[in-house]
C-alpha cells in the first residue's frame, strides 16, 4: 500500500560517530563540491556536464540539488567527515509513487578504501527502504569503475543491463552497466567495517 513519505524536512543521517550525511549548503559546500568533482580520480568516471568549471559553477550545481529535494524529486546528501565534505550520495531521481530511485555517489579519492562509501551506502539504503516507500534502486556506472561495482555487489545489487557507448566521459564514449537492488534483497543487518 502506497504511503506518502515525509519530504518536508531534509533527513540527516548519522551512521556512526565519524560520518554525517546532511543537506548540501551552497554557501559552505561549494569549494568542497568543486574539489570533489574535479578530483582526477573521481572525474575519470563522470560525465563532463557533472564537473563544475569553477567554484561559482559548483555553487549553482549545489543549489540545483538542494532545490530538487524541496520539489520532491531527489535527495542528495553531503558526506561529511570531521566537518569537511568528502563526498555525496543520493538519488538522481526518487519516485516514491512508483517506488523507484537511481542512486548516485562520489567520494574524494583521498578517502577511498576507508569504509566511508560503504557506511554511507548502508545508511541511505536502510533509510530509503524503510522511510521513502522505495522498492527498487538502480545504479548506473561506467564499466571500468571496478570500485563502484564492488560496492554495489557488496550490497546485493545485481547486474541488470550493459549499455554500449552510453555516456561521454573525457570526450570518449564509454559503456555503462545498470545494477539494481530490490527491497527484498536488501539486508539492513549487513555489517559495514
Amino acid at each position: 500500500m502506497y504511503k506518502e513519505p515525509a519530504f518536508s524536512r531534509f533527513p540527516i543521517l548519522k551512521p556512526n560517530d565519524k560520518i554525517i550525511l546532511r543537506e548540501l549548503d551552497s554557501k559552505n559546500d561549494a569549494l568542497g563540491y568543486y574539489n570533489l568533482m574535479c578530483d582526477p580520480a573521481v572525474h575519470a568516471y563522470i560525465q563532463e556536464t557533472e564537473v563544475p568549471t569553477s567554484v561559482e559553477d559548483a555553487r549553482e550545481k549545489v543549489k540545483f540539488w538542494y532545490n530538487l529535494f524541496y520539489k520532491k524529486i531527489s535527495i542528495l546528501w553531503c558526506i561529511e567527515k570531521e566537518g569537511l565534505l568528502v563526498g555525496t550520495i543520493g538519488f538522481n531521481y526518487c519516485d516514491t509513487m512508483s517506488g523507484r530511485a537511481e542512486i548516485v555517489y562520489d567520494l574524494i579519492s583521498s578517502e577511498w578504501g576507508k569504509g566511508i562509501a560503504s557506511t554511507a551506502m548502508k545508511a541511505v539504503l536502510d533509510f530509503s527502504f524503510s522511510s521513502l516507500n522505495i522498492v527498487q534502486i538502480e545504479a548506473l556506472i561506467a564499466v571500468n569503475n571496478v570500485r563502484s561495482e564492488k560496492l554495489l555487489r557488496k550490497f546485493n545489487f545485481i547486474l541488470y543491463k550493459t549499455h554500449k557507448a552510453h555516456r561521454v566521459i573525457r570526450g570518449e564514449y564509454v559503456d555503462t552497466k545498470t545494477y539494481v537492488l530490490y527491497k527484498n534483497r536488501h539486508s539492513s543487518e549487513l555489517t559495514v567495517l
